[in-house]
């Protein structure tokens, strides 16, 4: 039998075994480093800050057309009314018409009082107050000292309106008002109509009356009368 005479390379394989091709090797190794270096990559994007949202929030609206729309600023709280604060309308000045109706439901509140009634005053506050109170009670007792009676009611005819001082305390006026007293009559204790007193004989006057307005009523407070009455 024959020997081979080819010895072995030293460190490699068998002469009889072929090598493997070296772009496949390289191959391999491309590829295994490819899948080492995917998942690093995933790790790195991952670990990257998120971006901040409160500056995206904050950012201004978008223009529209153009021009920047500021936000509308907000509607001032409504202010309260301190306590005890008036709430009443300002008084206003004493018209003809006012006057007229001022006079007319004085007379009407005397003629309805009852003669022997003893608190004129209390009846009479929605109309009247102060020395025209005390003129007539003192007509009343005069009336009732003597036995006398008064019937029928005084009318206005006209009424005007002399002056108004809106700044005065209590607000104050004089009114003149032409009066037909000619359907009241004085009758004597056997209920005959006093001298003077004939409704035929009786014709109208001038009354001038004082005016104080309180709590947004006008008053009448006081009754002259004119040199010449006549009206």
């Amino acid at each position: 039998m024959t020997k081979s005479t080819h010895a072995p390379q030293p460190g490699g394989e068998p002469s009889g075994e072929r090598r493997p091709p070296r772009p496949r090797r390289r191959a391999v190794l491309v590829g295994l480093s490819a899948a080492v270096t995917f998942p690093l990559c995933l790790a790195a994007w991952a670990s990257l800050p998120a971006p901040a949202t409160g500056a995206v929030e904050k950012a201004a609206p978008p223009a529209v057309g153009g021009t920047i729309r500021a936000a509308a600023p907000a509607a001032p709280s409504p202010t309260a009314t301190p306590p005890g604060a008036s709430t009443t309308a300002p008084l206003g000045a004493l018209n003809k018409e006012l006057a007229t109706s001022t006079v007319k439901g004085f007379l009407e509140s005397v003629a309805a009082v009852d003669p022997t009634s003893k608190s004129l005053g209390a009846k009479l506050s929605a109309v009247a107050r102060g020395a025209i109170v005390d003129e007539l009670e003192n007509e009343q007792q005069e009336l009732e000292s003597n036995g006398w009676t008064q019937r029928g009611k005084a009318t206005v005819k006209s009424v005007t309106i002399i002056s108004t001082n809106l700044t005065a305390t209590p607000p104050a006026a004089v009114a003149q008002a032409c009066v037909d007293s000619g359907k009241v009559v004085t009758l004597d204790a056997d209920g005959r109509p006093l001298a003077g007193t004939d409704p035929a004989a009786a014709h109208a006057a001038l009354n001038i009356y004082s005016l104080q307005q309180d709590g947004g009523t006008w008053r009448i407070t006081a009754r002259t009368f004119p040199d010449d009455p006549a009206c």
